[in-house]
């Protein structure tokens, strides 16, 4: 579906069918999701939205880099939500871009 919304250009239903995957980061790769989440609000205008997937992508990265220092993740901006904390879900072992794509 989120490749016939990004053929369509239907931006909005691409930034909403991106954050109703977060729900399912038990399941699926949690950074590539967030990073899709905040790239997709970002095109559809969402910036709000954008700045807060980015943020949790950021944080994950941070984590998948040095899985010691996991205990500075804060959950607030997601703690009334179905979307499982940074803590319930597995992450990989590598990231997904290089550090200069990142920043």
């Amino acid at each position: 579906m989120k490749s016939d919304c990004q053929k369509h250009g239907l931006q909005n239903v691409l930034a909403k069918l991106s954050a109703c995957l977060l729900r399912y980061t038990k399941e699926i790769r949690a950074d590539k999701a967030y990073h899709d989440a905040g790239n997709a609000c970002r095109a559809a205008g969402l910036n709000n939205a954008a700045f807060i997937y980015f943020n949790r992508y950021i944080d994950l990265y941070d984590v998948i880099d040095d899985p010691d220092n996991a205990g500075g993740l804060d959950n607030t901006a997601f703690e009334n939500t179905d979307i499982p904390s940074p803590f319930e879900i597995p992450l990989p072992e590598k990231n997904i871009i290089n550090p200069a794509e990142r920043d």
